[in-house]
């Protein structure tokens, strides 16, 4: 059953606000323009009849329609009127305009019908409503439907639409809701319902979108028609969570139904990765990596993947080096490296490590054949570098100096040019050398070094810390790859002296591997030229991993300056807040917070610990100041959440 004109017009005027008074009913007109309708009939247009056989019992109470409208017999009048229902009927709204205007000028007293102007108005309202929102206008949509209440009805769906999105993106929100309810309460139609339903997902809020989606007509099964939407919802919620829009407060119920989707039959693997994806977040590796094989078991081959597909490979394999399974993440970012930079990259990350070590085990031949194949194809600079460092580490200076060639032609820089000169001393290729390093010296600070000696090695060697000095000037460049491959080569010829250790410490923490510039700087402490600098740089690795105490003890050992030692107190204290948030030890947080805050500022990330350490105890009223003031600050995604978060939940 469709909803009168009249019926959308009233709910329009009850949402701004006001009704329209109630008149008494009239009197039957001796006289009915049954024009339209015999028109409509005529042309077998029943959606039409019933709408202007409402509109004439609205206007006319009491009015009963002909049992055959197209067999109405119209008065001359009406007949001569027919040519122009005709042009209106076939859209002809140019030679409609035309012809009324010839009439006129022919016949001063031609007046065409009322209902047809009224018909014609409201057809060129909705042209005018098409083209501004065709041109994104939605203040001009709102005014046209303002001015033309009827101009939403639904049967004209697409016009009710348009002036939907124009209420909603005008703020006219209760408009907005009062059309698409309006529409799902007289359509019937399942497809013209969901069509209205997916419409509104687009400017309505989720709260208002539940108001909608309860609605819908529900099944014995006590599924709703509207089940499909809500589950886009959901998918909606999860994208928000990963973008980090939005918390992750998905519900249980929620999670178990999107959950059934990605395991039905026909599911759309895009459901798997989204679960993938959400448990990476929360580093839960090994429920991730679950989900990503359910996802790719239903994608092509990778040489007929798209790259949505190619982000699943990413996600699979990224979950597969979190869980610990590196073989299995290698083999699978290697299948697919060509389809996604990123799974390129990460295919060389799970590889590089074993190539660069300073005393390497040897590798699988398939494996570094694999890798080589890999490199020479898409012509890496930083894996031809990797491969010569292996080669040149383990001996084969040949195959070093060949890879060292390569990628300074896909990729020159200081640590490759570094690798190669050395490579040349080492094969006692003089002439290439003096070659080399005449033309490249002033490309690449680190051939300075070796150009200012006759022999490589006396500047590599543990005099005068030549060594520590070129390490350094890797590092200043941030090239820690290159670094730790001087280092690598320094250690196999055993001449890697405390500089070069303490200098190795850094360049592992450039890397972000605490673990092991712990033990450089441990090692480098020993000696009584670097053990100030190392204990500092022991100290800064172990608050890195996470160990307060025993950075606290490292510094303790030796004096360092008042700047250092204060920036070891701050970092500890910050791994102490950080380590008793992580453990809900909340109180314990706050204790090292304020601690830290006697002797500094607070950065604006332990600030956010202490915001959400309040909330958790139940200070709601202290930890909305404290969101409050970052937010004045510079108002992010995390401190509206806070905010939020903290407003919602009564504090004392």
């Amino acid at each position: 059953m469709l909803v009168t004109r009249s019926f959308f017009a009233l709910a329009l005027v009850l949402a701004a606000g006001s009704a329209p008074a109630v008149e008494p009913a009239a009197p039957v007109a001796p006289g009915i323009d049954l024009s339209a309708l015999q028109y409509y009939a005529s042309r077998h247009e029943m959606a039409r009849v019933d709408a202007e056989i409402k509109r004439l019992r609205a206007l006319h109470p009491g009015w009963q329609p002909p049992a055959d409208p197209a067999a109405i017999v119209l008065s001359n009048g009406a007949a001569e009127e027919q040519p122009l229902w005709e042009l209106f009927g076939a859209d002809k709204i140019d030679e409609l305009k035309a012809e009324i205007a010839r009439r006129r000028k022919a016949d001063p007293t031609f007046a065409p019908p009322d209902d047809l102007m009224a018909k014609l108005a409201l057809k060129e309202a909705k042209r005018a409503l098409v083209a501004a929102s065709a041109s994104n206008n939605a203040a001009a949509a709102a005014a046209i439907a303002d001015k033309t209440p009827d101009i939403a009805a639904p049967d004209d769906l697409e016009a009710s639409w348009l002036a939907a999105a124009a209420y909603a993106r005008t703020g006219a929100m209760a408009k907005a809701m009062t059309i698409d309810r309006a529409i799902l309460t007289e359509v019937q139609d399942p497809a013209l319902r969901l069509a209205t339903v997916r419409k509104a997902m687009a400017y309505l809020s989720p709260a208002d979108l539940q108001t909608l989606l309860a609605m819908g007509d529900v099944d014995a099964n006590g599924r709703s028609e509207f089940d499909v939407v809500s589950l886009e919802l959901i998918r909606q919620h999860v994208g928000r969570i990963l973008a980090g829009v939005g918390a992750d407060d998905l519900s249980a119920p929620d999670v178990k139904r999107l959950e059934e989707a990605a395991k039905a039959p026909s599911a759309d693997p895009a459901d798997a990765a989204l679960l993938g994806w959400r448990l990476s977040q929360k580093k839960d590796w090994a429920g991730a990596s679950g989900w990503f094989d359910i996802a790719l078991a239903g994608a092509p081959d990778p040489d007929k993947a798209g790259p949505a597909d190619a982000k699943v490979a990413l996600g699979a394999a990224l979950a597969l080096r979190g869980s610990g399974r590196l073989p299995e993440a290698e083999a699978l970012a290697y299948r697919w490296r060509a389809k996604d930079p990123a799974l390129a990259q990460l295919y060389f990350s799970l590889v590089e490590p074993d190539l660069i070590r300073a005393k390497p085990a040897a590798v699988a031949p398939d494996r570094l054949e694999k890798f080589s194949a890999a490199v020479t194809q898409q012509e890496w600079g930083d894996g031809a570098q990797a491969l010569g460092w292996y080669a040149y580490n383990i001996g084969q200076l040949k195959p070093a100096r060949a890879w060292f060639t390569k990628a300074m032609a896909w990729q020159p820089r200081d640590s490759t040019a570094l690798g190669l000169a050395l490579s040349l001393q080492r094969l006692d290729d003089r002439p290439a050398l003096a070659a080399f390093l005449k033309s490249n010296r002033n490309l690449f600070p680190t051939l300075a070094n070796l150009a200012r000696s006759a022999e490589v090695a006396a500047n590599a060697g543990s005099g005068g810390g030549g060594a520590a000095a070129m390490m350094a000037a890797l590092a200043k460049r941030k090239d820690y790859g290159g670094c730790l491959a001087f280092a690598a080569r320094l250690e196999a010829e055993g001449r890697l002296d405390p500089p070069s250790t303490e200098q190795k410490g850094w360049c592992l923490l450039g890397l972000n591997r605490p673990q092991e510039a712990t033990f450089a700087f441990a090692v480098a402490r020993g000696s009584a030229a670097t053990r100030t600098d190392s204990a500092y740089g022991e100290a800064l690795a172990l608050l890195r991993a996470g160990h307060s105490d025993p950075a606290e003890r490292a510094a303790g050992s030796v004096t360092l300056t008042s700047q250092r030692r204060s920036e070891v107190a701050f970092l500890a204290l910050s791994v102490r807040a950080t380590t008793a948030f992580d453990q809900e030890g909340y109180e314990a947080t706050l204790r090292a917070l304020d601690q830290r805050r006697a002797l500094t500022a607070e950065p604006r990330d332990l600030a956010m610990l202490r915001g959400w350490s309040l909330y958790h105890l139940g200070q709601s009223d202290k930890a909305r100041e404290v969101f409050a003031m970052l937010d004045q600050q510079l108002s992010t995604p995390e401190s509206r959440r806070g905010l939020s978060a903290a407003t919602a939940t009564p504090g004392r």
